[in-house]
């Protein structure tokens, strides 16, 4: 009898933990706010680094998976998941998915064009075109360049910034895919 209290106490204890640690990120919060969570920007960051540490070792699909977490973690705060969708689209292409990485990329870019962040958004549609191109998908590649191109022309972008862009984008090796080395 003994033993079977203990196993029982074991597993209230488990399942105990079990919801704790899924609802640390709500329960470890101030005020029940995500957004200013020190937590979960910690989780965000520590998914980040698994998921590098993965990519390191050939291991793509789990790295996805890691740097998905930590965009869904970024959303949660109410911050635009920048970094995180450009290392899945860069572990999508080391993975041979190449046209994966360029659908990624064009989801970032309507998140950045939701969010109001041209940067992000030209960024993301030409590193998109550069997906496509290389994928052989040509027209998409075009309809990519076109927004690209209509973003620079954008009112919204002041001269020196619009100055800056094309300098970086006349620098940028486009035989390399290395979102994170090469055009930002």
């Amino acid at each position: 009898m003994w033993p079977n209290k203990i196993f029982v106490s074991s597993a209230v204890f488990v399942a105990a933990i079990g919801i704790l640690t899924a609802s640390a990120p709500y329960v470890l919060t101030a005020d029940g706010m995500l957004e200013r969570s020190p937590v979960v920007a910690m989780m965000a960051h520590s998914q980040l680094t698994v998921g590098d540490r993965l990519a390191g070792v050939g291991a793509f699909g789990e790295a996805i998976d890691a740097y998905g977490v930590a965009a869904q973690l970024a959303r949660a705060q109410a911050r635009l998941p920048t970094e995180e969708l450009r290392r899945i689209a860069n572990a999508q292409f080391y993975a041979g998915n190449i046209r994966g990485a360029a659908k990624t990329l064009e989801q970032l870019a309507d998140e950045a064009a939701a969010a109001g962040d041209l940067w992000a958004e030209f960024w993301a549609t030409a590193d998109a075109a550069r997906m496509a191109r290389l994928a052989g998908a040509e027209g998409y590649a075009r309809w990519y360049t076109i927004r690209a191109e209509r973003l620079l022309d954008s009112p919204g972008i002041a001269a020196e910034q619009r100055e800056e862009m094309e300098s970086k984008l006349g620098m940028t090796d486009f035989t390399v895919f290395a979102p994170h080395l090469t055009s930002w």
